[in-house]
């Protein structure tokens, strides 16, 4: 079981991603935007899941996580209705880990993208 965060501002949404998840056998909490980077570094989950459009723009999260070296190995990946090419290369570029937008994907296509990222960054046992 994954500790994940979600990181969303429409919090119907955010249930039914925290729904979907735990359903797959993870421990799911939401986060608001304004307290996602300090609830981060506090608790250091294995997964974030963040939204762009929000009061704190997600990509200025994502780039806080990343540049904090004792977090920045967490998984971002962002989920988001926004789709124009130069948010999508930010995102890479500040270190997501994915970019999936919310009208594509269901409930359970985003579940199968946490479990693959999850499974990538799993450090090799010895």
């Amino acid at each position: 079981m994954s500790k994940i965060y979600v990181v969303e501002d429409d919090l119907s949404l955010a249930e039914i991603y925290k729904k979907k998840l735990e359903e797959g056998g993870h421990s799911v909490q939401i986060v608001s935007d304004k307290d996602a980077v300090k609830k981060v570094n506090e608790d250091k989950p294995e997964l974030v899941l963040l939204d762009i459009l929000m009061p704190t723009n997600g990509l200025d999260i994502l780039r806080d996580i990343k540049a904090d070296p004792n977090v920045s190995g967490i998984p971002v990946l962002l989920l988001t209705n926004v789709a124009d090419e130069l948010s999508i290369e930010r995102g890479l570029k500040y270190g997501a880990d994915g970019y999936m937008l919310k009208s594509e994907m269901t409930p359970d296509q985003v579940l199968s993208q946490v479990n693959n990222t999850l499974e990538k960054n799993v450090p090799p046992q010895p």
